[in-house]
């Protein structure tokens, strides 16, 4: 007996693409966003290369959301 399987086109058309620019560690969230602006990007990633391996260590990604969630959260 045949089963219908679930149609997995559309949890695929959520997924997308993210551009994302590099900020510095000491960036601040206004520097973020400028960051953002001028590179045309939904986000800045947060890295830095390591001392002793010389390899690149992700921090954090913050995009337009979450920089917005934290401003309205701190007028609160």
């Amino acid at each position: 007996m045949a089963r219908d399987l679930p149609n997995p086109l559309p949890a695929l058309a959520e997924i997308r693409r993210w551009t994302f620019a590099p900020a510095p560690m000491q960036a601040t969230v206004r520097q973020a966003m400028d960051i953002m602006r001028t590179n045309t990007a939904e986000a800045v990633c947060i890295d830095e290369r390591s001392p002793n391996t010389s390899k690149q260590i992700l921090h954090d990604l913050l995009t337009r959301e979450n920089i917005e969630k934290f401003s309205l959260a701190s007028m609160l």
